[in-house]
């Protein structure tokens, strides 16, 4: 799964990078990007929470797109980095949080459902950070089943579906979960396997 990850990683990479040298003429720096997505995230969150459903859905697929190009734009420019990365899934995280939060608030999804799924979300995350950050020194990009490309177009997906079934964002919420829950298992199962390939 890891192998396969890294490929749609590099070939999603090298198709934005010509995205990334035109928006770097502008000037504006991808750590600006990633707080514009934020930003965006925030406002879709309130078109959740108001049932604007097709501003919301709008405004999210906005935030996705200027999220995208972050990471482009820091190519493009010589300036990625460590900084940058932390920056960029921190601003991630909030971006989810306001999602889950709109939706919840709007009744597309009960505010339990959306507890699991937000955990559910945080938790393939924390395992590499805490992986990465312990004296195992292991990376885990690319691991698992899916990775927050997969888990937002299964949103996107569910916001979609919602206009015509009510249930579709909480079902949604579930899958996400689920796949959540195995990417955080993949990696810890990866990290384990790594220190023992190590130790021999």
């Amino acid at each position: 799964m890891r192998s396969l990850n890294q490929r749609i990683r590099r070939n999603y990479e090298a198709f934005m990078l010509p995205a990334g040298r035109v928006l770097k003429r502008t000037g504006i720096s991808a750590n600006w990007f990633s707080l514009a997505a934020v930003g965006l995230a925030a406002f879709a969150a309130l078109g959740f929470a108001t049932q604007r459903l097709a501003l919301g859905l709008l405004l999210l697929i906005g935030s996705v797109v200027v999220d995208m190009v972050d990471g482009s734009v820091a190519r493009a420019s010589g300036r990625a980095g460590p900084f940058g990365m932390v920056i960029d899934h921190t601003t991630d995280r909030y971006a989810e949080l306001f999602w889950i939060l709109g939706l919840c608030l709007g009744g597309y999804a009960p505010f339990w459902l959306g507890l699991v799924t937000l955990f559910s979300m945080l938790m393939p995350s924390y395992v590499r950070a805490k992986v990465e950050s312990s004296a195992i020194g292991i990376s885990s990009q690319g691991v698992g089943i899916a990775e927050r490309k997969e888990k937002v177009t299964i949103l996107i997906v569910s916001l979609v579906l919602a206009f015509r079934f009510e249930n579709a964002v909480g079902y949604g919420f579930g899958v996400i979960s689920v796949i959540s829950q195995i990417s955080s298992f993949e990696r810890l199962w990866h990290a384990y396997r790594r220190k023992a390939d190590c130790e021999t």
